[in-house]
């Protein structure tokens, strides 16, 4: 979305060869309605339509990315043959068990392809909890699997994502580490807002707090990345 006109608009979108779709809001009332200080401000939502990530895309990582793709479809719905819509009410219904059914009945080459495609969604949202949970991320691995649970609900993966959310729940350490990665997060929340050198130190020895309390985890880990942006913007910082 842009509040340039559509004369600025087209010529930077030609001049950059841009390839994404845009909008224009005129006298930024989209901005404003979401509070959007600055821009270039992207917004990244998952699969599921939830928004896990927003911020200047250059602070975007490519882990991030990757963990939004998980369960998203090699081939979009509309282009899918009206043979396939008990599969799309399915589907829009987040019952993938049922969606997975309906395209076992499918016939023909096309119901394999989107078989297929639905399996591979199905196995690939399962494998970014388990690769978040494996790294110790239990944060990143809890919240994907709370939202991922009633979806997989009848399905193999629905079990085995019913464990992971079992260990973490039974395991003071993980639940621990849960607590400071939420702390990192509130703490990135107003790192984002910090506007002079002093501000910016009290974030810098917040962290640091943050890493003694959680050494050797992704806490400290990401507490660090954070700690190295921070003393990089105060050099722009009064």
């Amino acid at each position: 979305m842009t509040s340039e006109g559509k004369e600025k608009t087209e010529a930077w979108v030609q001049g950059k060869k841009a390839l994404f779709p845009y909008g224009y809001d005129k006298g930024g009332e989209l901005m404003r309605y979401f509070g959007i200080r600055g821009i270039p401000h992207s917004v990244l939502l998952d699969a599921s339509g939830t928004v896990i990530w927003r911020g200047h895309p250059a602070s975007l990582r490519d882990e991030v990315v990757e963990s939004a793709l998980a369960g998203a479809l090699t081939h979009p719905v509309y282009d899918w043959p009206e043979s396939a819509s008990p599969v799309r009410q399915a589907l829009a219904q987040g019952q993938y068990a049922q969606a997975i059914e309906a395209a076992g009945k499918l016939t023909g080459e096309e119901g394999a392809r989107i078989s297929e495609a639905l399996r591979v969604m199905v196995q690939g949202r399962l494998s970014v909890v388990r690769r978040a949970f494996e790294a110790g991320d239990y944060l990143g691995a809890y919240t994907l699997g709370k939202r991922s649970e009633s979806i997989l609900v009848g399905l193999d993966e629905g079990k085995e994502l019913k464990e992971m959310l079992a260990k973490i729940d039974a395991d003071p350490k993980a639940k621990a580490i849960m607590k400071g990665q939420e702390q990192l997060a509130r703490l990135t929340l107003e790192q984002a807002a910090v506007r002079n050198k002093r501000a910016a130190q009290d974030i810098i020895n917040r962290l640091k707090d943050l890493q003694e309390a959680y050494p050797d985890s992704i806490v400290w880990r990401d507490s660090q990345a954070a700690i190295e942006k921070m003393q990089a913007a105060m050099r722009k910082l009064r």
